[in-house]
């Protein structure tokens, strides 16, 4: 771990530590040091994850009959995802949400859920991330002192510029900003367009002034950040479906007991249904906004002509280790399945 990550993880710890003393008194303290499983979240608190682990702080308080109490710790109160995560698995707090990038720079088998053109829709990403299939996925980064407890879907992920995509062709020649990911590059060139890495801070501006012709992202964000001023049209690539990751420390984990354990376990997993209906229904929300104003909205994307290229590039991730094999072959068995019950 470098300076700069135990700087910030430090002054975070610090700061926990304050919020938790300041204006309690001592019977309050010894309940936050007994009783309270504190979250990190770096998001707003009407963002879909955080109704979501709203909703699982109380039922975690029902279902233990009040032994344990949540505070959920929004708007990156106790630092960035990455401080987060590293807070949690020093149990300075007991869970934190981390997004798929961070916890691949851990465990490389990750990547293989953020691949494109893995999902078919967001009900075959719900059904891979609440069937199971992925248990042993989510309990393979113990090693780094947490453990997946849940998996947020963070919507799919689109084109937005000034111009209608509906096949490979539309994008030729257009420069789209991407994350600041060589695999994301590498995948919008393979959609037939130039991906030029920047972070989301910029990426207005950039469309604004022309460096960049578009963008790609989900319609929450599109709407909520008013992208559509400076790229007025949304193709429904859905080239690939973000997570977001809810983790927990295995500090905290190992010191419950079992049926503690399995009670709140199972809270969480209840958690990740209730955030695939938040996001559903902030994303028909955010639609009906942009339509209200005359945003254009195309959904008749050919998705396999941009599919068919990426064969290769799936079988590379894919192909890596007994488990990313494992995991691709146990989600496409479930979109296979779902094609069949159609």
């Amino acid at each position: 771990m470098n300076l700069k990550r135990i700087t910030a993880a430090g002054c975070a710890a610090a700061m926990i530590s304050v919020l938790l003393l300041s204006g309690c008194q001592k019977k309050e303290v010894e309940k936050v040091d007994h009783g309270v499983i504190r979250i990190a979240y770096n998001n707003a608190e009407d963002y879909p994850h955080y109704k979501a682990l709203e909703w699982a702080s109380e039922e975690i308080e029902k279902v233990t009959d009040g032994r344990f109490t949540v505070k959920i710790y929004s708007n990156g109160t106790l630092g960035d995802q990455r401080a987060a995560l590293e807070l949690t698995q020093n149990n300075a707090v007991q869970m934190c949400v981390a997004n798929a990038t961070i916890v691949e720079s851990y465990n490389s088998d990750f990547s293989v859920l953020s691949m494109p053109f893995l999902f078919k829709d967001s009900g075959h990403q719900r059904e891979a991330y609440t069937s199971g299939i992925l248990d042993d996925l989510f309990d393979s980064t113990s090693e780094y002192d947490f453990k997946i407890v849940g998996a947020f879907g963070s919507g799919s992920r689109n084109i937005f510029c000034d111009r209608e995509v509906r096949e490979p062709g539309d994008l030729k020649g257009l420069k789209i900003r991407v994350m600041q990911s060589d695999n994301m590059v590498k995948m919008l060139q393979l959609m037939g367009g130039t991906g030029v890495p920047m972070s989301a801070s910029e990426q207005y501006s950039a469309m604004q002034q022309g460096v960049v012709d578009g963008a790609e992202s989900n319609e929450i964000d599109y709407v909520g950040k008013k992208y559509y001023e400076v790229a007025p049209v949304f193709s429904r690539t859905e080239h690939c479906f973000s997570t977001d990751f809810v983790v927990a420390g295995t500090q905290f984990l190992d010191s419950l007991s079992d049926g503690d354990r399995e009670l709140i376990e199972g809270v969480m997993n209840e958690c990740v249904e209730k955030e695939f209906d938040f996001w559903a229904e902030m994303v028909e929300d955010s639609i009906e906004q942009a339509q209200a104003l005359g945003i254009e909205f195309i959904d008749d994307v050919d998705k396999e002509a941009f599919a068919e290229s990426f064969t290769e590039f799936q079988e590379s991730i894919a192909n890596s280790n007994d488990m990313t094999k494992s995991v691709y072959q146990a989600i496409v068995s479930l979109r296979s399945e779902g094609q069949e019950n159609e």
